[in-house]
């Protein structure tokens, strides 16, 4: 089975050939982070039936809940051997319905820093209430949301 590049974010479609209704509407986990070899955000499953399993690639993507994580060990692998491989994430939820205005710019660079930071201020982020990840110029870039709860 092939994994599906979605260009119309047609995220809700895609999902639909992964699980069913009920478990949509319940909130689907997923780890997201940056394919350098596609530009595009790799989506993987963090559900129980297909756990890591890549769901689907996409250009825009929205999450809830979100956790920033990267993993120690292959941020070293990258440091010694100066070539990138995955190892830094964002886990959160999908969200289908978001409308929320971007706020600010996060971004993520091995050699710069062992975590997530905001661009403006290299402050750290490790959890946010909602992200938008968008491919601009064929680079990831993570937006943080205004909350509108």
């Amino acid at each position: 089975m092939s994994i599906t590049t979605i260009k119309n974010n047609n995220i809700l479609g895609e999902l639909s050939n992964h699980f069913n209704q009920e478990e949509i509407k319940g909130g689907i986990k997923v780890a997201v982070y940056f394919n350098l070899h596609k530009n595009l955000f790799s989506v993987q499953s963090r559900n129980k039936k297909n756990y890591g399993k890549v769901l689907f690639h996409c250009y825009n993507i929205d999450l809830s809940d979100v956790k920033f994580v990267v993993r120690e060990s292959g941020r070293n692998k990258v440091l010694k051997e100066k070539k990138k491989n995955v190892h830094a994430f964002c886990y959160g939820t999908i969200n289908l319905e978001c409308n929320s205005p971007v706020k600010k710019l996060i971004s993520y660079n091995p050699y710069k820093s062992s975590h997530f930071y905001y661009v403006n201020d290299s402050n750290p982020v490790y959890n946010l209430d909602q992200i938008k990840m968008q491919v601009i110029n064929k680079k990831g870039r993570i937006w943080e949301l205004w909350n509108n709860k």
